[in-house]
């Protein structure tokens, strides 16, 4: 029961303080014009952050794949498989569903 009135507690804040900001943005007039001249480096950087994440967004699978492989050392996985060693013994540990 006092974890349910904490979460009760908890959510009420939050609606309060999410509300103003929405209630702020909505319902409020300003007082000054936007200025919407930002230096040229600001904007250089928001032009980088965007082209990334395109990038990244469309292009990414080598970046996955290279997280992928960093764990599988000395051996590696290969469509889902892992690699044997010489020796035999498989070269990533089998991964338990349990654990």
């Amino acid at each position: 029961t006092g974890l349910v009135v904490i979460g009760v507690l908890n959510s009420a804040v939050a609606a309060v303080y999410y509300l103003r900001i929405i209630g702020a943005c909505y319902f409020t007039s300003g007082d000054r014009p936007a200025n919407h001249d930002a230096p040229l480096a600001r904007r250089l950087a928001a032009l980088i952050a965007a082209l990334a994440i395109v990038i990244f967004g469309l292009f990414g699978s080598w970046l996955v794949d290279a997280a992928r492989s960093a764990g599988t050392v000395p051996g590696e996985v290969v469509n889902g498989q892992a690699r044997m060693l010489e020796d035999g013994a498989p070269a990533t540990p089998p991964i338990s569903r349990n654990e």
